[in-house]
């Protein structure tokens, strides 16, 4: 039985030092309810696995275990979770108008958004994205239309949208299939129209393309490579099309 507790006290140690750089002895102490020496012996443990760095009453996670950690983190991850990881990271901090396209990789974005203090206002017409959102602080946005049994969005036709009045600070897009493309494409002419008003309404666009989507064909190009500031993609993408946007513009792959 006492194995087991150190057990779960080491594991519950490392779990706080993956949230919080440097933890005191003292804070351990209180928070496990055991003494100073206690804490002291399984810091000990941690530092001889080399999990764990000790100094002055207090603790830090060993460089070597923030990459297991992040390698273990990215075993865990989908695709889609990788990718809308990497594209919360480009929101600049003044950053407050957000616009979110379409997909699977940019409802994973709506998560990770909720919880962005200097966002003030979304803009989208995903019901996935919008349900993700529901419950953040930030003014939400939907411009309504006709809802696609296919990508669950909303679409409205051109000459009913708001957006012509509109800037955003960043938009995420997705695509419908890239195969025979030269940039990321819709499967209708209402839903291209959407997305290229967004795109001519944002200071910065990155697009998010999985792999799969590479190997499916769609009927517009909305826009080339070359018209957003980023592409993401993941490390399944074939070389010969990673070069190929590189030649475009910046492509980020996670």
């Amino acid at each position: 039985m006492t194995q087991n507790k150190i057990k779960h006290r080491l594991h519950l140690i490392l779990e706080m030092l993956k949230k919080q750089p440097s933890i005191k002895v003292s804070k351990f102490a209180d928070e496990f309810n055991v003494t100073p020496k206690t804490v002291r012996n399984d810091l000990k443990i941690l530092e001889e696995k080399g999990l764990v760095i000790r100094t002055f009453g207090f603790a830090s996670l060993a460089p070597s275990a923030k990459k297991q950690i992040l390698a273990k983190e990215r075993q865990t991850l989908t695709t889609d979770e990788l990718i809308a990881k990497k594209a919360v990271e480009l929101i600049p901090e003044n950053a407050r108008y957000i616009g979110l396209d379409c997909g699977s990789s940019v409802s994973e974005v709506a998560k990770q958004i909720i919880a962005l203090p200097s966002v003030k206002t979304i803009v989208t017409g995903s019901v996935p994205a919008i349900n993700n959102l529901a419950d953040g602080h930030h003014q939400l946005i939907c411009l309504g239309g006709v809802l696609d049994p296919v990508s669950h969005c909303f679409q409205w036709s051109i000459h009913d949208t708001l957006l012509d009045r509109i800037n955003l600070d960043v938009t995420f897009f997705e695509s419908s299939g890239v195969l025979k493309h030269n940039g990321p494409c819709a499967n209708n002419f209402t839903d291209a129209a959407m997305k290229h008003q967004l795109l001519n309404h944002s200071s910065i666009n990155v697009a998010l393309i999985s792999h799969e989507l590479f190997a499916v064909t769609s009927l517009i190009e909305i826009a080339p490579w070359s018209s957003f500031n980023y592409v993401i993609t993941d490390s399944k993408t074939p070389e010969d099309i990673i070069e190929k946007i590189r030649l475009k513009t910046d492509l980020i792959i996670v």
